[in-house]
């Protein structure tokens, strides 16, 4: 049997992998977008080895990733038993990987802008309860406060 494993990734994927018979760690570079085929002709059982060594990492089967939404799970290799991974495969995966980055970068930023308008208000207390101290007091002083609630001379 024949093992194709195939990179949805924007960069070089090196797909590691150890066979059972062979203790020693074996690679073959998978250049963006494409496929390569698995040396050798492979048993059932190895290509469920080599697939289960990966599989922490994210691999799924080809046919997993097509007309399925998988929200936020980035796929960066599939694989596909016996024939090459679909083209229409392939760049299905590669168009949800890029769909679920930029999800994840929105989902960041809304997170970080509520981060920062929940922080502002405490720094503008500090700042106001600085200033207001200064001037009910009479005291004139050569102190200032920064913007981020920082006293500077």
């Amino acid at each position: 049997m024949k093992l194709f494993v195939a990179n949805l990734t924007k960069q070089r994927f090196k797909f590691h992998y150890r066979l059972p018979e062979n203790p020693k760690l074996l690679d073959q570079d998978i250049p963006i977008g494409k496929q390569i085929q698995i040396a050798g002709d492979l048993t059932r059982d190895v290509i469920d080895i080599i697939v289960s060594q990966h599989e922490d990492y994210g691999i799924l089967a080809a046919n997993e990733v097509y007309g399925k939404s998988h929200d936020n799970i980035k796929a960066p290799i599939v694989y596909s038993v016996g024939e090459p991974v679909d083209l229409d495969k392939l760049f299905y995966g590669i168009s949800q990987n890029d769909e679920v980055a930029q999800k994840m970068a929105d989902d960041s930023k809304v997170a970080t802008t509520a981060a920062i308008l929940e922080a502002l208000p405490q720094a503008n207390a500090v700042v106001l309860d600085t200033v207001s101290e200064t001037t009910e007091h009479g005291v004139t002083t050569s102190k200032t406060v920064s913007s981020m609630g920082r006293k500077s001379k």
